[in-house]
């Protein structure tokens, strides 16, 4: 199993649909959602897009029509996870650094100048 499945899965477990895990349902009954939602989701998406993704699962799966604002806390909750994953590989993590460094204002092997902004 990948961690983003792993985190995926974590979260959607938390909120317990219909409350079945909490009634005694298997540890894996929202497996097959969490694959689905696992393959549909990405960590650029917004936190919208995947509350979304979420509901079109569920709403699928449950035959239900619930709107993705029910689904934003535990949404939320996994973009915030998935972006803080570090990454795995020593290739992603030079792959990243150089994505970095071509957003820098000057950028040359013996400097390197960021600027960055905050509306915050």
């Amino acid at each position: 199993m990948s961690d983003k499945f792993l985190v995926i899965k974590k979260y959607i477990d938390q909120m317990d649909y219909y409350a079945l895990l909490a009634s005694g349902a298997p540890s894996d009954e929202f497996d097959i959602e969490t694959k689905e939602i696992c393959a549909r989701v990405r960590c650029e998406h917004s936190v919208l897009k995947i509350a979304e993704i979420i509901a079109s699962v569920f709403n699928e799966h449950f035959n239900e029509h619930d709107d993705a604002v029910k689904f934003l806390s535990v949404a939320e909750e996994i973009k915030n996870e998935l972006t803080r994953t570090p990454p795995m590989a020593d290739c992603c993590a030079a792959a990243e650094c150089l994505g970095m460094l071509l957003y820098c204002n000057r950028f040359a092997p013996d400097k390197v100048r960021m600027i960055t902004a905050s509306a915050d």
